[in-house]
């Protein structure tokens, strides 16, 4: 669905390469996606227009996961219960397993924000962690499990905030047995998306891939 960070791509008044692209993918919403046509995870404030843009049939979506409470993951939710009221919001714990839709999810907390805490997903075999400050060593046996990790491209080659940047994730995750790995929760990086790939896939390997908004896996 979407695929920015706090702030939608471009932004307003900047004339940098990024925000100049023509190129559709560094037209950025705040990040979700969609499982399956009826599991949201997260629920940002451009959700329904996400919902329109892709042509999601939003009275389908029984179940809302939240990975934590920061605005640009949660700041639609209000919109989207008005729509949808009878939508199941979930919360996960930390080493909570559930499933929903046939689909297993098993949640584990990463370090992130300090006053809020916040989840990640392994959703059968996909690592879903689209923010995170570190890597610490106790999660790197649960990241391995991914054949699919997508994870946090807040920032390049400067952490940011609460997020990791690049330059510094890719050399652990390219340790790991991933078929696929994408970066999601693209921020101002000023670098548009086709040089930013070449560049990540430079200090990586072409496994990585730099997602965009409305990419279907």
């Amino acid at each position: 669905m979407g695929t920015s960070s706090c702030e939608k791509i471009p932004r307003p008044g900047c004339n940098c390469l990024q925000c100049k692209s023509k190129d559709s993918r560094d037209k950025r919403t705040r990040s979700a996606i969609l499982i399956d046509g009826k599991i949201l995870v997260d629920c940002g404030p451009d959700i329904i227009k996400q919902f329109k843009i892709y042509n999601v049939k939003y009275k389908k979506i029984e179940n809302v996961i939240i990975t934590h409470t920061h605005k640009d993951h949660i700041g639609g939710l209000g919109d989207f219960q008005k729509e949808n009221p009878k939508a199941k919001i979930v919360y996960p714990k930390d080493s909570e397993k559930f499933e929903i839709e046939g689909i297993k999810f098993f949640a584990f907390r990463v370090p992130h924000s300090r006053r809020r805490e916040t989840i990640a997903l392994l959703i059968n075999d996909v690592i879903y962690c689209p923010d995170i400050r570190r890597i610490p060593s106790n999660l790197k046996s649960i990241l391995r499990k991914g054949k699919l990790i997508i994870f946090d491209g807040s920032c390049w080659n400067i952490d940011f905030g609460y997020h990791l940047a690049m330059t510094k994730s890719i050399p652990i995750l390219k340790t790991f047995p991933a078929k696929k790995i994408y970066f999601t929760h693209n921020g101002h990086t000023h670098i548009p998306h086709y040089k930013l790939e070449i560049e990540i896939q430079k200090i990586g390997d072409d496994r990585f891939h730099l997602a965009y908004d409305g990419l279907k896996i």
